[in-house]
């Protein structure tokens, strides 16, 4: 289904999904996306731990980690795997596009506003592949394959993701695909467990409890 944007300024819009339509179709593809992903953040875990916090970079920990997952979805899926506009990494499956980005506590990807995320947030035709006739008149929708980063700096938590208009529409966890046993959500989910502290009685009160 292809529509009008509701701001007359946008080209038209890509194909409308939603999230039964695409567990149905990607549901063994994205259970490989997870495994694949989680892969990657491991290695990223790994090379992180060589390099001393001094000596890092500014952004040293999201470009090691994006590489690290460009890397390995590359090696699973070669052919499905392209670079658009500004080097931003597109995966192609199924008739659906995939980005990578992480996402902040709403589910909401942390882009920079610009122009190009306005068009990928509204699911415009026509804005990551100018060079490309094939992706340029795709209508196949976009969708983030994301991330967190819990307050201790533990990546995890991933979900896919879909938003249109501007606003999150739906997303599609581990736990929707039954995938179990994932030590990377399992540690992501404990770093951001809040401690509560022990609250002290005083003597008066511990003898009218006795």
């Amino acid at each position: 289904m292809i529509s009008e944007c509701k701001d007359s300024n946008l080209p038209y819009k890509r194909r409308i999904i939603n999230k039964k339509e695409c567990l149905f179709d990607n549901k063994e593809s994205l259970k490989d996306i997870f495994r694949i992903v989680n892969q990657a953040i491991k290695n990223f875990n790994h090379r992180l731990s060589e390099v001393p916090l001094q000596l890092r970079v500014r952004t040293f920990e999201a470009v090691t980690l994006l590489q690290e997952i460009v890397i390995a979805l590359s090696d699973e899926f070669s052919e499905n795997c392209k670079f658009a506009k500004y080097k931003r990494f597109v995966l192609r499956l199924n008739g659906y596009q995939f980005l990578i980005k992480k996402l902040d506590k709403n589910n909401m990807p942390m882009n920079i506003k610009t122009k190009n995320c306005t068009f990928i947030n509204n699911q415009v035709m026509g804005s990551l592949f100018n060079d490309d006739p094939d992706y340029h008149n795709a209508v196949e929708p976009l969708l983030y394959i994301g991330y967190k980063k819990s307050k201790f700096g533990v990546i995890g938590d991933l979900s896919v993701v879909y938003i249109d208009e501007n606003k999150l529409q739906w997303t599609i966890s581990e736990k929707d695909l039954n995938v179990t046993n994932n030590i990377e959500s399992d540690q992501y989910e404990q770093s951001n467990v809040r401690i509560q502290p022990k609250v002290k009685q005083n003597k008066d009160s511990q003898r009218r409890a006795n």
